[in-house]
């Protein structure tokens, strides 16, 4: 049983009539834990590459250097992709919908 936001439930309850403020406090340790360490890792490995690379210079420095650039690039690249096909997709039911043929797809 669903209930709206009151004094005894501030966030409300979910279907199954859990308090969502709980379940928000509950799953917090988690999610902040993840998230530090991905962090801390990250830093740590992203420090030690460009000390590495900063020292070495030639061909080391190169390779490190693009290894970077591309890490930098596909993520973004790749939620631009599913981006761009999620519309695309959209656009051409939009578009079946209010033509006769719809046939001017992305």
């Amino acid at each position: 049983m669903t209930l709206v936001p009151s004094a005894k439930y501030p966030m409300g309850t979910d279907n199954a009539g859990r308090d969502m403020l709980a379940l928000m406090v509950h799953g917090i340790h988690p999610s902040l834990k993840i998230g530090l360490i991905s962090g801390i890792l990250g830093t740590i490995l992203g420090t030690l590459l460009g000390l590495v690379a900063g020292y070495s210079r030639g061909w080391v420095d190169m390779v490190i250097s693009t290894a970077a650039d591309i890490m930098l690039t596909i993520p973004s690249l790749m939620v631009l992709i599913v981006l761009a096909s999620y519309l695309c997709r959209a656009l051409f039911w939009h578009r079946l919908a209010s033509s006769s043929w719809g046939l001017d797809r992305c």
